[in-house]
């Protein structure tokens, strides 16, 4: 099991290679800063082994958090849990970040727990769910019936689907 919190914090200017050799494996072994740096290049795309010996200060907090993502692969785990893995990212890195799980999630034998507030994450990349009414549970089960409207209605004491085809207006011309 392997785990990203809501705030994982880096503290210190450690390089991304030093950040990957935190990377404790199970059973005490660990995985290489290289491998780390490696893995965030072949997930991502993106040009970070530039960043190799770079202070991880310096990373954005999309680049930030697909290397603590990276981190939790290196270690193999079988289940991910993920603490609002996207919060405070812009869209484009939201996207990738649960991109990334659901191709890590492709290769079987695998699950993700994840805390996720935003109803449009939640109900496009969950496949179960569970749904918090002042701390009791409201719903649980498949995606589909979780975020049924009449069941997000109550919840929310309004019409959550008239909210969002309203914000998605705004986009529409």
């Amino acid at each position: 099991m392997a785990c990203i919190e809501d705030y994982d914090l880096v503290i210190g200017a450690v390089t991304l290679a030093q950040l990957g050799d935190m990377s404790k494996r199970p059973y005490g072994r660990y995985a290489q800063g290289r491998q780390v740096c490696g893995l965030v290049v072949g997930l991502t795309g993106a040009a970070l082994y530039t960043l190799h010996d770079g202070k991880t200060l310096t990373l954005s907090g999309g680049e930030l958090q697909r290397v603590f993502l990276a981190q939790l692969f290196a270690q193999n785990p079988r289940l991910l849990l993920l603490d609002e893995p996207t919060n405070h990212l812009d869209l484009v890195y939201q996207k990738q970040i649960f991109s990334l799980v659901r191709e890590w999630l492709s290769k079987g034998g695998r699950a993700v727990v994840s805390v996720v507030h935003d109803l449009s994450l939640a109900r496009m990349y969950g496949s179960r769910g569970v749904l918090l009414d002042h701390g009791k549970i409201a719903a649980a089960g498949e995606a589909a019936d979780v975020f049924a409207p009449e069941t997000l209605n109550a919840v929310y004491r309004m019409d959550v689907a008239d909210w969002m085809r309203t914000m998605l207006s705004q986009w529409e011309k």
